[in-house]
């Protein structure tokens, strides 16, 4: 079973970029009539699922909270006995040790979102130009207080079916600053509320199994078509996606401000990724300063 099998069955597909300006404000729209906060993650390739960094690294059958907790556990106690460095910032509880580790690739049970669409477009469409991006849009109530800085949290204290959201200090991670981003945090999914898969061999839609859900997802979503109406007593984390098959040049240019004609995405600064990232890494990476230093060398 493959992510895909799951997203089309709700799916929006955009095939333009004032569609997906569309796309944006209609949920936003739906999110205030809700009295919801939206949240915005945008992945390169829209046949990837989306889960942390730590599940993706374990890829265990049978895969639980527990052994999740236990690998992090692990993590963040060889983290607190190696990292002694002077210019290590004031980390003050777990998960802001969590948000620390993985601006430097250490993987975590953190999912990275942000309360801005354009940056989550950014990374829909930043790489892969020949594959189509997704975006992601999570619906959380406003008064789900999100966990601000060093609050003490245990992901493990999360209701099920329910995800929480942590913003770290800009100390911790200045480039997730940049991006306004945050972290949704949570349990596994559980079963309690049935997500169906299109079934090909069946030619039918069947109820997902709890390992094909935690393959899919490692954050409690449901996702639902966008004309689908909202219902306040679901046990559910409202979701929405849309595969965005879009040319990516275009998009990165919108985003950019750049080129003659009229712009349908319009951000108040241009997103590119000396914004999202502001660091020497960032600059490392991905300044075009290199090809006049390196010739031939886009980054070291």
């Amino acid at each position: 079973m493959k992510a895909t099998d799951h997203y089309e069955r709700t799916e929006s597909i955009l095939y333009k970029t004032s569609e997906l300006a569309n796309y944006i404000a209609k949920i936003e729209e739906l999110a205030e009539g809700q009295d919801c906060d939206v949240y915005w993650r945008g992945q390169s390739n829209h046949t990837w699922p989306i889960t942390s960094s730590l599940v993706r690294r374990v890829q265990k059958d049978d895969l639980t909270d527990r052994d999740l907790s236990n690998k992090e556990k692990a993590i963040l106690a060889d983290a607190k006995n190696w990292i002694t460095a002077e210019t290590t910032p004031d980390l003050r509880t777990d998960l802001e040790w969590l948000a620390y580790l993985q601006h430097y690739w250490v993987p975590t049970r953190l999912i990275d979102f942000t309360p801005d669409a354009f940056t989550a477009i950014f990374f829909a469409s930043d790489s892969h130009d020949e594959i189509d991006g997704r975006l992601f849009a999570v619906l959380v109530k406003k008064d789900d207080p999100v966990l601000e800085g060093d609050t003490e949290y245990k992901i493990e204290s999360t209701p099920s079916d329910s995800v929480r959201v942590f913003k770290p200090k800009p100390s911790v991670s200045p480039r997730l600053a940049a991006q306004k981003g945050v972290f949704l945090l949570g349990k596994l999914p559980s079963t309690h509320v049935v997500r169906w898969v299109k079934d090909d061999l069946l030619g039918a839609t069947r109820p997902m199994l709890k390992d094909e859900v935690a393959s899919v997802m490692s954050l409690p979503f449901s996702f639902r078509p966008l004309e689908q109406k909202f219902r306040g007593t679901s046990r559910a984390v409202h979701s929405y996606t849309a595969r965005i098959h879009i040319n990516k040049p275009s998009v990165r240019r919108e985003l950019r401000k750049n080129g003659a004609g009229r712009n349908s995405l319009r951000p108040d600064l241009p997103v590119n990724h000396a914004f999202c990232y502001p660091d020497v890494e960032g600059m490392r990476r991905y300044s075009p300063i290199w090809s006049d230093v390196f010739p031939g060398v886009t980054s070291i």
